[in-house]
């Protein structure tokens, strides 16, 4: 009896940090993400971030207001934008090194996966993160720690698993009129294309 209470305790006290007390955060109306414990909140001035530490390594969600200026509607990929000024932004951090950058799909969404170290009170500083722009506004989540060693990816990519973009037709939150211009153009486009090709075989047919 007394080895089966050991088995027990020794399973019960290895399950993963999420069957603790998971906990679903929404990030404004855009989006929710589940973090192994309640988060802390903090106020930012462009909007609010939420963050959990366990074991040296902090789970972080940011959601904040972005713009690029008053002619965001006439620019063509706004979230490649959004993107690119992040990592302007990040490399301007004391000793910011960019180490790693790649687009991905979020929810059938563009968005951007990235990794960077900084310093930190002398130390170096490891941030593992993806981004999302949506309806103006700039998601960003993921790991932070002084320990590169410290994180687990296995672990990291449960947490991003748990990102739900919660929009309803989120897609259009990512157009623009400039995006809907261009799309415009595509299809006239290859509208010519396919009339001129008809009119050259018309054209070949006449002469035979």
């Amino acid at each position: 009896m007394k080895n089966i209470f050991i088995v027990l305790f020794i399973i019960l006290g290895s399950r993963p940090v999420f069957a603790q007390r998971a906990v679903t955060q929404q990030l404004g109306t855009l989006a929710a993400i589940t973090f192994p414990d309640t988060p802390k909140m903090k106020k930012t001035a462009k909007g609010f971030y939420y963050f959990f530490e366990n074991k040296g390594v902090e789970y972080m969600a940011s959601v904040g207001s972005w713009s690029s200026g008053p002619f965001d509607d006439f620019t063509h990929d706004l979230p490649d934008t959004a993107y690119a000024s992040l990592v302007r932004e990040i490399t301007a951090f004391p000793g910011a090194r960019l180490f790693y950058k790649r687009k991905i799909k979020i929810d059938k969404l563009n968005g951007v996966e990235y990794g960077f170290v900084s310093q930190a009170d002398s130390m170096n500083y490891y941030r593992y993160h993806r981004a999302l722009y949506l309806n103006n506004k700039l998601i960003i989540y993921g790991f932070n720690s002084f320990d590169s060693l410290k994180i687990d990816q296995k672990a990291l990519n449960d947490f991003y698993a748990t990102f739900k973009v919660i929009l309803p037709d989120a897609t259009a939150g990512q157009q623009t009129i400039a995006d809907a211009l261009f799309n415009l153009k595509t299809v006239m486009w290859a509208a010519i294309a396919l009339l001129v090709g008809v009119l050259i075989i018309f054209a070949i047919k006449k002469l035979a």
